[in-house]
C-alpha cells in the first residue's frame, strides 16, 4: 500500500508548513465536476509525458462527450491527431467504483465506432458551439493531414485512456484485471491519483501520482491490421518478455511506429516481434522512443544491438560505445555482416554494418532472422564472459 505524504511549503521567511489535505467530506467544491473542470482548464495535472511519452503537448477539447453508453467527462488530443479520454472518479464513491469498470470499455469502444465527422458533430454539441475540431486542437499540421491522423486512430482503435481520482488505488486491480479480457481494443489505461491540498488560502496544490501498478500494465502486445473488411483487427498478441530490462507494455507511440514500417512492407511488426520473441532467453526487448531500439539488458545498462527508423533503417552503430573491450563489438558486426549476404562492415570512428551501395534495413535483417539472432547471442555471451573477467 502506498501512502501519500502532504506537501511542505518553506517560505523565504518563517516556519516550514505542512499543507493540509483539502476538506471534501459533504463539499460540491471537490465533487467529480471540480474535478472534471480542472483537467479541462489546467491539463498539466495529468502526467502525460509518463504515461505516453510521445504525447508532446495535450490540448483540451470539450467536457461531457455525449457518446453511445454516456457522456464522457473531459475529450483532450495532441496536435498531432491523438485522442486522449479521461474519466474524473471520486472514489469514496460505492457507484462510481461500480460503474468505472464499465465505463473503462465503453468509453473506448463507443469513441473508436465513430468517423472524423461524427466525433467532430459530438464535440460541437458538447461545445453548443461550430468550432472546427482541427482549430480546438491547435494543430499544425494542414488540416488534411490532421484530419487523416485522427481517422486513423479512430479507426484503429488507437486511445489513451485516463481515469483520474482520489486515492484510486481501491480497485486498480479489478481494472487491469478486466482490461486483460478486452486486448482486442488497443488503447492504453493509466490511472492517475490526483491529491489536493489547501495552499492556507491562496488556491490549492494538486500531486499527481500515477500508481506503481499502472506504470506496466500487464497485457499483451497487441497488432492491429488496417484491412477493409477485417471486422475484429487483432492479428497477434504477445507477452512482453519478463525481465529486469523489458520495457513497459505496449503503447500508442509503439502502434503507431508498428504501422509505419508496416505501411511500407505489410507484416513487418509481426515478423520483428516473433524474431524478438526468439531472443527472450538472453533478454531480448523492444522499446521506443523516436525510433525502435531493439536491446538486451547487462549489469546497469542496456545493450542496443538494433536501431530502427520509420523509414526502415537499421542502425547497428550504436554498440561501439557501450563495449569496452572493441575487438567483442566488431566480432559481432562482422558475424552479422556474414549473416546478410552482400552486407560488410564500414570501418569509421564508430563501424557499422552497411551495404556498399545503401544502408542495411530492418527488412535485410528479418530475411536472415535467425543467423542475425546467432550473432547476438554470440555477442551476448561474450560481454558477459568479458564482464565476469572485469570482476574477477
Amino acid at each position: 500500500m502506498r501512502q501519500q505524504s502532504a506537501p511542505v511549503f518553506v517560505p523565504e521567511q518563517g516556519q516550514a508548513v505542512v499543507l493540509p489535505a483539502a476538506d471534501r467530506s459533504g463539499s460540491a467544491l471537490y465533487d467529480e465536476g471540480w474535478i472534471q473542470r480542472l483537467v479541462h482548464e489546467h491539463p498539466a495535472v495529468l502526467p502525460i509525458e509518463r504515461i505516453e511519452p510521445g504525447f508532446t503537448r495535450i490540448v483540451p477539447v470539450c467536457q461531457e462527450l455525449p457518446l453511445r453508453s454516456g457522456s464522457l467527462d473531459n475529450l483532450l488530443m495532441t496536435p498531432d491527431g491523438n485522442l486522449v479520454l479521461v474519466e474524473c472518479k471520486l472514489w469514496r464513491n460505492p457507484q462510481a467504483r461500480r460503474e468505472v469498470l464499465a465505463q473503462v470499455i465503453d468509453y473506448p469502444k463507443d469513441l473508436v465506432r465513430l468517423d472524423y465527422e461524427a466525433l467532430e458533430e459530438a464535440v460541437r454539441r458538447a461545445r453548443r458551439d461550430q468550432s472546427p475540431l482541427y482549430r480546438l486542437a491547435d494543430s499544425d499540421l494542414d488540416e488534411a493531414t490532421f484530419v487523416d491522423a485522427v481517422a486513423r486512430n479512430l479507426r484503429l482503435g488507437r486511445v489513451l485512456l485516463i481515469v483520474a481520482g482520489d486515492g484510486i488505488t481501491e480497485a486498480m486491480q479489478a481494472i487491469a484485471d478486466y482490461l486483460q479480457q478486452h486486448a482486442g481494443l488497443h488503447f492504453t489505461l493509466a490511472l492517475v491519483e490526483l491529491a489536493i491540498f489547501d495552499l492556507r488560502g491562496h488556491g490549492r496544490v494538486v500531486v499527481p501520482s500515477i500508481p506503481l501498478q499502472t506504470t506496466n500494465v500487464v497485457r499483451g502486445i497487441v497488432l492491429l491490421e488496417d484491412r477493409p473488411g477485417v471486422p475484429v483487427p487483432t492479428v497477434h498478441i504477445m507477452p512482453p518478455p519478463d525481465t529486469a530490462g523489458s520495457r513497459r507494455a505496449s503503447n500508442i507511440t509503439e502502434a503507431e511506429f508498428f504501422s509505419a514500417l508496416d505501411a511500407r512492407r505489410p507484416e513487418t511488426s509481426i515478423r520483428l516481434l516473433a524474431l524478438v520473441e526468439k531472443g527472450q532467453d538472453i533478454g531480448l526487448f523492444i522499446y521506443v522512443r523516436k525510433t525502435l531500439i531493439v536491446a538486451f539488458p547487462t549489469e546497469g545498462d542496456r545493450v542496443r544491438v538494433l536501431v530502427v527508423d520509420q523509414n526502415g533503417h537499421a542502425d547497428t552503430s550504436y554498440v561501439w560505445w557501450l563495449q569496452t573491450d572493441r575487438s567483442i563489438t566488431i566480432a559481432y558486426l562482422e558475424e552479422m555482416a556474414d549473416a546478410i549476404p552482400g552486407a560488410l562492415v564500414r570501418q569509421t570512428e564508430s563501424p557499422y554494418v552497411r551495404f556498399p551501395d545503401r544502408p542495411l534495413s530492418i527488412w535485410d535483417v528479418l530475411d536472415h532472422g535467425d543467423a542475425w539472432l546467432e550473432a547476438v547471442m554470440s555477442y551476448r555471451a561474450a560481454t558477459q564472459a568479458a564482464g565476469q573477467r572485469s570482476a574477477a
